[in-house]
C-alpha cells in the first residue's frame, strides 16, 4: 500500500479514536480566577471582570452549558463581584469617597459593534447561560464578609453566589484555569 494512503489511513483512524473517546466527549471544567475588584475602573479591575465574564458567558454558548461547566473564582478583591456596592446599591464602595458612583459598565462587542453594557447585566448573562460565581472563603471574611447580593435572573430566579468551601478541590478537578 502506497506510503502516503497508509499514513493518511492511520490519521484518519486516530482522529477518530480521539474524536470518539470519553475524553473528547466529557465535560470541560473551566475555572475563571478575577483576583481584581470589578469597582476599580482606574485600575483595570472593572475591565478584568467584565472580560472574565464575557469569556465565561462565550464558552457556555460556544461549547453548551450541558459539555462545558465555567465557574468565576473570586480570590482578593475580586470577592467584591458579589458585593451590592459594586453595583452602586448602596451609598458606595468601601474603597471610595462617601459620594454615591454610577453602576460601573462593560465595553462589549455584539454583532460588529462596539457598545456599553452594566455591569449587573454582563454578570445576569454569565449566571444565565449556567455560569457560577464561587468567593474565596478566606478573602470574603477578610474583606468584612459583606452580605452577598442576590442576583436575580431575567427568568424569575435568584441566584446567591456561594462561598466556595475547598477551592483545593475546584482547581484540582478543572480541566482549565483562566486568571484575570
Amino acid at each position: 500500500m502506497n506510503i502516503l494512503i497508509r499514513r493518511s489511513l492511520t490519521a484518519l483512524i486516530l482522529g477518530f479514536m480521539v474524536f470518539a473517546s470519553p475524553l473528547a466527549m466529557a465535560q470541560q471544567n473551566v475555572v475563571i480566577s478575577l483576583q481584581q475588584d470589578p469597582a476599580d475602573e482606574k485600575g483595570g479591575g472593572l475591565e478584568a471582570a467584565c472580560v472574565a465574564l464575557q469569556l465565561g458567558a462565550g464558552l457556555l454558548m460556544k461549547g453548551a452549558a450541558d459539555e462545558t461547566d465555567v465557574k468565576v473564582f473570586a480570590t482578593l478583591d475580586g470577592v467584591y463581584i458579589a458585593d451590592a456596592e459594586t453595583y452602586g446599591y448602596r451609598p458606595c464602595h468601601p474603597k471610595f469617597s462617601a459620594v454615591p458612583h454610577k453602576p460601573p459598565y462593560c465595553d462589549t462587542y455584539v454583532g460588529g459593534v462596539l457598545d456599553e453594557k452594566p455591569l449587573e447585566d454582563v454578570l445576569r448573562d454569565f449566571l444565565d447561560e449556567g455560569g457560577e460565581i464561587l468567593l474565596c472563603p478566606l478573602c470574603y471574611q477578610v474583606r468584612g464578609a459583606f452580605p452577598i447580593m442576590k442576583i436575580t435572573l431575567t427568568s424569575g430566579n435568584a441566584v446567591p453566589v456561594a462561598v466556595e468551601k475547598s477551592p483545593m478541590d475546584l482547581l484540582l478537578d478543572a480541566d482549565k484555569v483562566i486568571d484575570f
